[in-house]
């Protein structure tokens, strides 16, 4: 005895199978009795019995099936295995897409603490650059006249220092230095500047005869429309 259940659809087409062999039988009796010959309905029923045993068949093999023999509490953990095997792949691209932003997440993070720890140094560097010309420039100020005045008077270095400070050429950096530190004597520099070389020579000398006399001297300057 079996013990797994009946299939309505297996039971109805067994009764319409005996259904129509019955009707077979009738039909027969029927053309007995009138003395006639019964008709031939021998090929329709062998194709309506080969149909039926094709359904036969084809609900047999679907019953076999194990999707329709087990029941939901069964099914739960099949859809969740096949669920698993479709959704592995995509989960392991997934994963590695991680790793591979993790890793370049790690590696900009360093580059950026390498970039701040150059811009650090860099920045250190210009502070002890800026902090040694600072200082040298203030020893220079304080040394440069020393050094230079202690040095050979006819190697002219204060002059060509303070024409270097000045850039410009040492006659018109004492003019320079004449006109700020002493006006009253560049204007009297401007003033013999203004004369030619006749008025100068005039004026020489007056200049020397009032030197050897000890009385005032009266001279006569003439002065050139120029």
């Amino acid at each position: 005895m079996s013990l797994q259940p009946s299939d309505p659809a297996s039971e109805a087409f067994e009764r319409l199978r005996l259904e129509v062999a019955l009707l077979r039988r009738a039909v027969e009796g029927l053309a007995a009795e009138r003395d006639q010959p019964a008709p031939d309905y021998s090929p329709t029923l062998a194709a309506l019995k080969k149909s039926l045993a094709d359904v036969q068949a084809a609900l047999a093999n679907l019953g076999e099936r194990p999707a329709l023999v087990l029941g939901p509490e069964h099914l739960g953990p099949l859809f969740h295995q096949a669920a698993g095997r479709l959704l592995a792949k995509p989960i392991a691209e997934l994963e590695r897409d991680r790793t591979l932003l993790a890793q370049a997440t790690d590696a900009i993070r360093e580059a950026q603490a390498a970039e701040a720890a150059r811009v650090a140094s860099w920045r250190r560097r210009l502070r002890l650059v800026g902090g040694g010309a600072v200082l040298g420039a203030f020893l220079w100020v304080l040394l440069a006249g020393p050094v230079a005045r202690s040095l050979p008077a006819g190697w002219r270095v204060p002059e060509r220092l303070a024409a270097a400070t000045l850039a410009l050429p040492g006659a018109a950096a004492g003019q320079r230095m004449l006109q700020v530190h002493d006006p009253g004597r560049w204007e009297k520099v401007e003033l013999v500047q203004r004369l030619g070389a006749d008025e100068l020579k005039e004026l020489r000398g007056c200049a020397e005869a009032r030197d050897r006399s000890s009385k005032p001297v009266t001279c006569t300057l003439k002065l050139k429309r120029r």
